[in-house]
């Protein structure tokens, strides 16, 4: 499947999900109809139909009319006759609301980011007839708004790929394809269920391997605290014989141990609560560094060159240097290599500055995003070329390259610096 169809399938999925909110909500709210998983099924059967009869450039009424058609018999199948008229308008709603997104629009970012905004702040809108709806039919439709954010997601992170020409690895559809296939299959009560059951059996694992923990955690700690007042107990048996000691200062002595007693109980469940938080947040740790060394330590191969992928710090670029800094980063360098690579950092900041260098982006991707604003396509490529070649080559820059360089990056700081924020993509 191509990119663009890609895109289409996606965009048009997350409407789908998005009219059938809307549409449960408030047939639910005001009409007591419970529009279920197979009702969803069939609108979104519609969305299908009505792709593969635009590829084949079908007649645009036989687009709309098919599909209802198909649409009115299904929903008389599955309600019967007398109330399949009021289902028949999420058909309805569905073969008239998507026709009007052509294939030119829906490959822009832009007009991607605009609808998908449009329909979450209807979603969030229609959260207001939430006090109308049931409440276990209101429980299931969250599912749905879960649903629309992660397509949208996908929708959005896809339409970016195509906008600005970013490479793309050949299994990206399979995970899309399979993500909006989980995705509307978890939707369902039956998949959904068995779902949280699975999820809830492994969090009973956790927590049984935790109590473990934690118990076991609990007796190292309690035994410097039992010989604590083990000590203190001995010691006021041996000042109960001392006659120097007065018998106010005996109770005292016995408060003081019942204190201790109780301070131990209790210190026992801030102990527990400490290491259970402790837990939490070491679990949550550990996923974000595995998924940020695995996100950021990707290498990209292409054309024989290799690309491993830097994140940027957001505030490093808004940090201004000093004079003698940059002269420490040019001067200070021992090669012709390490300036290149100065340089380019500094290539990276202007571009952030503009809003177009992202801290996901490789050089090759901030080299297809800079030569959509500025017309200096030839030298943005040098430079970017350069770079790879100083950074992961062991082939030793020459100094007519650095000078070639130096003056190709002036002239395209020069034409970024006279770019305005607000220019449209020339």
């Amino acid at each position: 499947m191509s990119l663009q169809k890609n895109i289409r399938v996606l965009f048009y999925t997350s409407k789908i999900i998005a009219i059938f909110i809307i549409y449960s909500m408030i047939f639910n709210g005001f009409g007591q109809m419970t529009p279920g998983y197979l009702d969803f099924l069939i609108a979104f059967f519609i969305m299908i139909i009505m792709q593969i009869l635009e590829y084949r450039n079908v007649n645009r009424y036989v687009v709309i009319l098919f599909p209802l058609f198909i649409s009115f018999v299904g929903f008389f199948i599955l309600h019967g006759r007398i109330d399949f008229i009021p289902y028949s308008v999420l058909g309805l709603i569905t073969a008239c609301a998507l026709p009007r997104y052509d294939a030119e629009s829906i490959s822009s970012y832009k007009y991607i980011l605009k609808n998908l905004k449009n329909s979450l702040f209807m979603l969030i809108g229609s959260l207001v007839l939430y006090v109308k709806v049931d409440k276990s039919f209101g429980d299931s439709l969250l599912r749905y708004y879960i649903a629309f954010l992660v397509i949208a997601i996908i929708t959005l992170r896809e339409g970016r790929k195509f906008e600005y020409d970013i490479k793309r690895k050949k299994e990206d559809d399979i995970v899309n394809f399979s993500i909006l296939i989980a995705v509307i299959i978890i939707s369902s009560n039956f998949v959904y269920n068995i779902c949280r059951t699975i999820i809830f059996a492994i969090f009973k694992v956790i927590a049984f391997i935790a109590e473990k923990i934690l118990v076991g955690f609990v007796y190292i700690i309690s035994v410097p605290l039992n010989a604590i007042i083990n000590y203190v107990q001995n010691l006021l048996k041996v000042n109960a014989g001392n006659p120097n000691v007065q018998i106010s200062d005996k109770k005292d002595g016995l408060e003081e141990l019942k204190d201790i007693v109780n301070d131990q109980q209790m210190s026992y469940v801030i102990v527990e609560n400490i290491i259970k938080i402790i837990i939490i947040i070491s679990i949550i740790c550990l996923i974000y560094f595995v998924i940020k060394r695995y996100r950021y330590g990707k290498v990209i191969k292409e054309e024989g060159v290799v690309e491993i992928r830097e994140k940027i710090s957001v505030e490093k670029p808004l940090k201004k240097k000093t004079v003698k800094d940059k002269l420490k980063d040019i001067l200070g360098a021992k090669t012709l290599n390490q300036k290149i690579l100065n340089i380019y950092k500094e290539f990276e900041k202007v571009t952030f500055k503009k809003g177009w260098f992202k801290y996901y982006m490789t050089p090759r991707q901030l080299y297809k995003v800079t030569r959509i604003h500025i017309e200096e396509k030839k030298k943005i490529k040098y430079i970017t070329q350069m770079y790879n070649e100083a950074k992961f080559s062991s082939h030793e820059i020459s100094e007519d390259e650095f000078m070639k360089y130096k003056e190709y990056y002036r002239d395209i700081k020069d034409k970024i610096k006279n770019v305005k924020q607000d220019d449209k993509t020339k």
